[in-house]
């Protein structure tokens, strides 16, 4: 995967070749929803870290891209490198996963010398929130980079879902020995239900039923 590969490249020998995390992610989510106000995706706005993206940047004028021309082609590395991975987002329904759709609507560029990436990941079929515990996350499930939301107001809920749910950011708590296994362990290692699991951030909706 190009995006792990580059942040690896230029990070590993500043964090130390075994250490996690090597890239920073800072996200922010909204949830989509449908006329009858059940949950149909999430929209994500992604700012990698200021490292990455200068090194992505000169690489693609080394490689003699053009700025627009070269986030163009990032882009198009970038959707087929992570849709096999659910864009690193895992949704779940009384702890059930939810399976997700295609995601057509997406673009990225550059804000303050850093590459954001924004795009729509649909649920393959509707869900109500007040049916059962809604939340999702975003992490890389070795670790190697970490995601986390960012900002005043990192999620946001259509009015429908606003007027009648509570957001929770649940932020992890690793337990100490996963901590200290995160310090040492080589990517390629996991825990058994995997080591970014540990250190996600949950964001569960609590809602109302609709009336």
């Amino acid at each position: 995967m190009r995006l792990l590969l580059a942040i690896a490249l230029v990070l590993a020998p500043l964090a130390g070749a075994r250490a996690h995390p090597h890239g920073w992610i800072d996200i922010r989510t909204e949830v989509l929803t449908d006329d009858d106000g059940r949950g149909t995706g999430l929209r994500q706005a992604w700012l990698f870290d200021e490292m990455y993206s200068a090194f992505m940047l000169d690489d693609l004028e080394r490689e003699g891209f053009g700025r627009e021309e070269g986030l163009a082609r990032l882009l198009r590395q970038d959707v087929a490198a992570l849709a096999p991975h659910d864009y690193f987002t895992r949704v779940e329904v009384d702890g059930e996963p939810v399976r997700f759709g295609e995601v057509r609507a997406y673009a990225n560029g550059v804000a303050a010398g850093r590459i954001w990436f924004r795009f729509e990941l649909p649920l393959a079929e509707a869900v109500e929130p007040a049916a059962g515990e809604l939340r999702y996350a975003v992490f890389d499930p070795t670790y190697y980079i970490e995601i986390l939301h960012h900002g005043d107001a990192p999620v946001e809920l259509p009015d429908p879902l606003a007027e009648r749910c509570e957001v929770r950011v649940i932020a992890p708590d690793p337990p100490a020995e996963i901590v200290s296994l995160a310090a040492v362990v080589d990517r390629s290692d996991e825990s058994d239900a995997g080591l970014g699991r540990h250190f996600a951030q949950w964001v569960e909706l609590a809602c109302a039923p609709s009336s």
